[in-house]
Parts: structure tokens; sequence; C-alpha cells
């Protein structure tokens, strides 16, 4: 029976394919865009359900629809041609009578599918066929145990997916479609605030900071400086972003030190030295990260020193100074950061007054402004191409 219907195929093609074809399926065809295909309804094992032919084969044909690079023939057209021809789509189970209808549509691609049961599971096979050279283009299987045809269904969008190369993408559409030979388009990271290894081009243009700590003098040039104990000291600074590393510093510090005269003719008095100071230098962030940075600073400034005994001043020393540290700064809410700095300053005072310290502070700030980036001058066209528009 199935040679004799074959027969009669390859007969109504040879005397006039064209014949049969609906205007529908003739202004399909002019379609170059889009390749024109049929879907076939499944082939069905014995132990397969009849009725799961139908919704089957109709989500297969939605989803190669929906993907947008295929024209189908839709099931009103085909049971029109097969109707002429006294057949049904079930009766063309072998490949050469699917053939010979895909060239009576005149369609490029043949869609065709199997479902088989062993047991408690399905397994289901979809392929595209080539039309006019009878070649497997395509084919994908599933397998799916335990399933009803809500199941089963999935299993056919899945296939669909993979079958028209598809890739489920987030956004409005469900899929998009991968072009041969091209690779997948690369996740695009949220944006955000521009980093760098040191000022990022969103920091704070403005950084005040006010901050207390220790002094721990050593190397004095004379007796009282040879002598000077821990002490406390405050200071006060101002940052001005000025690139994307670096920011232009100033401020005042103010170190008040005891003097140690136990033992001497002087140990009944009370011996004090204050320095205050005047500097201006550089700051430079050389790691950052969202909330912490680590920096180093260095600058020069004028300072002077003043000897108190029991409160009276005994004598003063000017000179200048190299103070330079490094500290880290963690950002907290509301613009404001803390900072943790080590520093070292060496004086150098006349009057025998020299002496190093190394002070440890810890600073409260607060920013505030952006920095505005630098644009990038525009390249300059060759002048060959002056004329031509972009």
């Amino acid at each position: 029976m199935k040679r004799i219907i074959c027969q009669w195929l390859i007969l109504a093609l040879a005397e006039n394919s064209c014949f049969w074809l609906s205007p529908a399926l003739a202004q399909q065809e002019t379609r170059p865009a889009k390749t024109l295909v049929a879907v076939l309804d499944f082939e069905l094992t014995q132990n397969v359900p009849p009725e799961m032919r139908s919704p089957l084969t109709e989500r297969l044909r939605k989803k190669i629809f929906d993907s947008e690079k295929y024209t189908v023939v839709n099931r009103a057209e085909m049971d029109k041609v097969l109707k002429e021809q006294g057949l049904s789509c079930s009766d063309l189970t072998t490949k050469q009578c699917q053939i010979e209808l895909g060239k009576i549509l005149q369609v490029e691609k043949l869609v065709t599918g199997t479902v088989s049961k062993a047991e408690d599971t399905y397994f289901l096979t979809v392929q595209i066929t080539d039309v006019e050279s009878a070649k497997v283009e395509n084919l994908e299987p599933a397998t799916c145990k335990n399933c009803g045809v809500d199941q089963l269904l999935k299993q056919i969008d899945l296939i669909s997916e993979k079958l028209v190369g598809e890739t489920k993408v987030k956004g409005p559409s469900k899929t998009a479609p991968l072009t041969p030979g091209k690779a997948k388009p690369e996740k695009t990271a949220k944006k955000g605030p521009e980093k760098s290894g040191g000022f990022a081009e969103a920091s704070p243009a403005n950084l005040v900071r006010l901050g207390g700590g220790v002094g721990f003098p050593s190397n004095g040039s004379g007796w009282v400086t040879d002598h000077l104990q821990t002490g406390y000291l405050a200071s006060l600074s101002y940052d001005r972003l000025v690139a994307a590393r670096w920011a232009l510093e100033g401020g005042g510090m103010y170190l008040r030190n005891p003097v140690d005269s136990s033992g001497t003719p002087i140990s009944d008095l009370n011996l004090e030295v204050d320095t205050l100071g005047l500097y201006a230098g550089v700051r430079s962030d050389w790691l950052a990260r969202k909330k912490f940075k680590l920096y180093s600073d260095i600058g020069i400034g004028y300072y002077q020193t003043t000897l108190y005994a029991d409160g009276r001043l005994e004598d003063t020393a000017t000179g200048w100074g190299i103070p330079f540290g490094l500290g880290g700064e963690f950002f907290l809410p509301k613009h404001f950061s803390l900072d943790l700095r080590v520093g070292y300053l060496p004086l150098f005072m006349s009057q025998g007054a020299s002496f190093n310290t190394l002070d440890v502070q810890l600073l409260a700030g607060y920013a505030w402004g952006k920095a505005q980036p630098r644009l990038a001058k525009p390249k300059q066209r060759d002048p060959f191409f002056k004329d031509l528009k972009p």
C-alpha cells in the first residue's frame, strides 16, 4: 500500500506540481528572507496514545514559526494538498514519500519527528531534512520518563530551540537567534563608577580630614630634643583631586612632647616642647577598592618649636621638615571616611632643635564634589578624507 502511495505522489509531481500549490503557498515561496518549511505529523509507535500526535505536532510547528527563521506552511494548506491527493500526513511514514510531498508543496525543508515508548520512558526525535538533497541537516533527540502531555510539550520546546539554533536570553524576547559562524555575544557588565589604580573619575573632588594621634620623637640634636618623650598631636588637612591618581594636599599640625628632666638640676621644672607647622604636598592612591583604599603622601613644610618651662616661654626655633606617610581610608555613609595613617617627620631646626618623629594618627574625613573626567581629544582625520562624510 505504501509503495502505491509513493508512486501516486511521484506521478502527481511529474504531471504538474504547481497545479495544487495554492496562492498562499506561492506567496510564501517568494519570500527570500526566510526558508520555507513544512512540519509533518509525528510518527507514533503502537504503544503511544494517538491523541498525543496533534498537540505535539502543533507545538513544534508553533515553536519553529516563533523562531522567525522559517516560513512555515500552515496545516490547512497541507491538508488541502493531501486531500486533493486522497492522502493524509499519517500515511507518509517513509522518507521517500516525505521528500516527494515536500517537492509537491515546493518547500525547501521538511521537519519530521517520531515518538516511541519503552516501559515508562518516552523517546522523541525531531529532524530537519533538505528536500532537494534528501539529507538530514539537523537531528535532536530527547527522553522523558514518567511524562504526561505537559512534560512532553516542554521537551518539544527544548528540542525546537536546539533545532533552529536559538538560546534563551533575558529581556522582552525569550529567545535570540545565533548566527552561524559567530560566537555568542558576551554578557555586558553593569555600568558603574569607573575604577582605576588610584583616584577614580567618580572620586570626590574635595576631602577635609581632622586627625589626632601620638608622636614618638627620636634622634634629637640637642639636650632638650634628645630627652623628648612620647607626646600627642592633632592635624587638619585638605585634599584637592587634580588627576586620576593624584591630589594636592595642604594642612597643619600641632605636636606637644614632654621633656624628661629627671636626674638633672632642673628636674623640678615641668618642661614641654610644642611644634606647630604648615605643609603642602601631594597624595596618591595606589590601591583602590569599593569601600577602602591605600594611599601615600609626601610634602614639605615650615615648622616652629617652642620650649616651655612651667608654662613660661623659654625659647623658640624655626626650620623646615619633610612629612611623608602611608595610610588606609575606609569610606563610610553620608560622604564620611575614616583613616589610619602612619607617618614620619624629620625636622631640621635652628639652635639645635632638630629631631625626628614617628606618628600614628586616626583621621575622620568629609568629602564633597565630583571630579570632572577629562574628555579625550577627537582624533584628527587624514586631510585626504576631509570631504568624506562619516
